[in-house]
């Protein structure tokens, strides 16, 4: 029986380059938009306004209580955003 492994996680696409030769036909990149306001209104009960101001990503659902973290961790995420992002 063939052995089937899937791993999971995340890279930025520009250090990716080395992969298609290394893993030639044995990856698929598959992108994961960010959630919708249906989504994040019944995974996390939030409000339009919360969606509106925070945005649509789930991984910083969790820090809006801690604004100086939400904000490092938006910027770490879109570093082309780094001086107009404030909390």
């Amino acid at each position: 029986m063939p052995l089937k492994v899937v791993l999971l996680g995340s890279a930025p696409l520009l250090m990716m380059g080395g992969l298609t030769e290394s893993l030639a036909g044995r990856f698929e990149v598959i992108p994961v938009p960010h959630w919708s306001f249906a989504e994040m209104k019944e995974a996390l009960g939030w409000s339009l306004a919360q969606y509106i101001y925070y945005g649509a990503y789930p991984g910083a659902a969790g820090l809006i209580a801690e604004p100086e973290r939400w904000r490092r961790y938006i910027v770490a995420q879109a570093p082309s955003c780094r001086s107009s992002i404030r909390p």
